[in-house]
């Protein structure tokens, strides 16, 4: 395998949290927002690392690439397939990480890219929380001919349900998988529980 490339998604607009998620502490007070939590959780994992950003990358404040998106209101795919345009053509597979789901646990992510090697014949790997699936999730470099032809209006959706069995689901212990951060209501229950999870290891 050449590797592969995680795409950091920082590219909506943001409307129902009404400010920039990329830029949100992990939680109130926290010294670290959610971008720089998700560059956290992909460091030394062997793949190269791109930012997709609505934002001018000097708010980002991030030392990775960043592709910027005009077009937000294009949604996550079309983010995706910028980033992977860029960077990720050569790669095998690409992993789509939304900034609104800083929360998940690094294990979840290494157990992702563990399930990529070991499971080479599918085409998508999804982290599941009790036979629910969540993000971020990883394509195989065979389904981009798919995704570039999908409506982006309609996102991967239709690529992903085509799959069947060529998806492979990747079950943790791991609910964050499931929590999308796209509210304040959300961000405020999400972040309380995260830090309870964190405050009984």
């Amino acid at each position: 395998m050449s590797g592969g490339l995680i795409v950091i998604l920082t590219g909506g607009v943001s409307r129902r949290m009404g400010q920039p998620k990329a830029l949100l502490p992990l939680y109130p007070g926290a010294g670290i927002n959610f971008l720089q939590r998700i560059e956290s959780l992909t460091e030394g994992l062997g793949a190269q690392r791109v930012v997709v950003s609505s934002l001018p990358s000097e708010q980002l404040c991030t030392q990775l690439p960043v592709v910027p998106q005009e077009r937000p209101e294009l949604g996550q795919l079309c983010s995706l397939l910028l980033g992977w345009q860029a960077f990720g053509e050569d790669k095998d597979w690409v992993m789509s990480f939304p900034v609104d789901h800083p929360y998940v646990r690094r294990s979840t992510v290494e157990s992702l890219v563990e399930a990529v090697k070991a499971y080479p014949r599918a085409s998508m790997w999804c982290p599941s929380y009790r036979k629910k699936g969540g993000h971020p999730v990883v394509f195989a470099k065979s389904l981009r001919p798919k995704l570039l032809s999908s409506p982006l209006e309609l996102g991967a959706r239709p690529v992903v349900r085509s799959l069947g069995e060529a998806r492979r689901w990747v079950e943790t212990e791991d609910p964050a998988v499931l929590w999308d951060a796209d509210t304040p209501e959300l961000y405020q229950r999400f972040s309380h529980m995260f830090l309870a999870e964190e405050r009984s290891l």
